[in-house]
């Protein structure tokens, strides 16, 4: 099985699922918060682009394919807009009726990694972990620091998925060197 993750928002679902039914392996996707999706660097920047309603309808069309949502929060992305666009898609999760992990991707801050894991639930995923931007996921010398902590008890996953700016592998070396469980 492939999983998108958070490239297609509801405006380009109904074509990636055309396409991705075509394929044998089976492709499930990971639903961007936003509508537009990764076609515009700062989608989360303009609260025009998090049609919620919409959101849920799209999820309950496509129950089987869509199997939790992506959000990117870095300055980028949100522009001066925090959290908001999280705490406004946390409200809306509520009225999912199943399971609905949420990966959240890691930037630049603001906004802060503290801000980020108040807004996380059991079984939603932290990706971009081993990235060498200003976040506070590990303290300079690879250990994790007490927010980190503090979700992994919290049931919070972490990930290293890569992007193209988003892994460094001195940081991994540092964090694997403690060889702490974390």
């Amino acid at each position: 099985m492939l999983i998108d993750a958070g490239s297609i928002g509801i405006n380009d679902l109904d074509n990636f699922y055309q396409i991705a039914k075509e394929y044998q392996t089976p492709i499930r996707s990971l639903l961007n918060v936003s509508a537009i999706g990764l076609s515009k660097q700062n989608e989360l920047s303009n609260s025009a682009y998090l049609l919620l309603d919409e959101y849920l309808e799209t999820i309950k069309k496509y129950q089987d394919f869509i199997i939790g949502a992506k959000i990117r929060l870095s300055s980028s992305v949100v522009g001066d807009t925090g959290v908001n666009s999280l705490v406004r898609f946390n409200q809306a999760r509520l009225k999912i009726s199943r399971h609905f992990p949420l990966m959240v991707h890691l930037g630049n801050t603001p906004p802060h990694f503290a801000s980020i894991i108040n807004n996380l639930t059991r079984g939603d995923i932290i990706t971009h972990v081993f990235h060498q931007k200003n976040y506070e996921i590990f303290n300079a010398k690879g250990a994790p620091t007490v927010a980190t902590l503090n979700a992994k008890n919290q049931g919070i996953y972490f990930d290293l998925e890569h992007g193209s700016e988003s892994f460094s592998y001195l940081r991994a070396e540092k964090v694997f060197n403690k060889k702490i469980d974390y």
